[in-house]
């Protein structure tokens, strides 16, 4: 398989990825302003150049525990089908080429997670979470108030 182009960085004690053409770019953490009865993923929104971005932490997704915004925390703004999210990420470790190529691991993965990994590589012997831009700003929902109520999700269950 051909590797592609991804930005790397830390979620929690997961290695992640996301493609290249997706990252917009990267801000230090700011606290964004809470938006009533959201799900706890989204933090709220900022005002990014006139631009309404929801901030979203998706520690829990990839399976780490969540924490509050740290000061040391950095934004990773991505764009994808018109739609900007910013994701709380620890630490940014560059442009890697990365093959996907773990798909058992992928199979491990809880639904949660599987709906924003679009696969899964290796970066220095770890697996690599590789996320799906389109499908990370497809949860704003979150999956309590999706499961249920939103009309594509209706036939889960059935």
């Amino acid at each position: 398989m051909v590797p592609n182009s991804y930005v790397l960085f830390r979620m929690g004690e997961r290695l992640c990825a996301v493609d290249l053409e997706a990252t917009e770019r990267l801000i230090r953490a700011a606290a964004p302003t809470p938006i009533p009865e959201s799900p706890a993923h989204l933090l709220g929104v900022l005002n990014l150049e006139g631009i309404l971005i929801p901030v979203l932490d998706l520690r829990e997704y990839v399976g780490c525990a969540t924490r509050p915004l740290d000061p040391d925390d950095r934004l990773l703004v991505l764009e994808s089908g018109g739609k900007h999210t910013a994701l709380v990420v620890e630490d940014v470790l560059g442009v890697q080429e990365i093959s996907t190529e773990d798909e058992a691991f992928r199979d491990s993965l809880t639904q949660g997670t599987r709906n924003v990994v679009r696969g899964v590589g290796k970066f220095d012997g770890e697996p690599v979470l590789i996320l799906d831009a389109r499908a990370v700003a497809s949860v704003l929902a979150g999956p309590d108030r999706a499961s249920g109520q939103a009309g594509e999700n209706k036939d889960h269950g059935n």
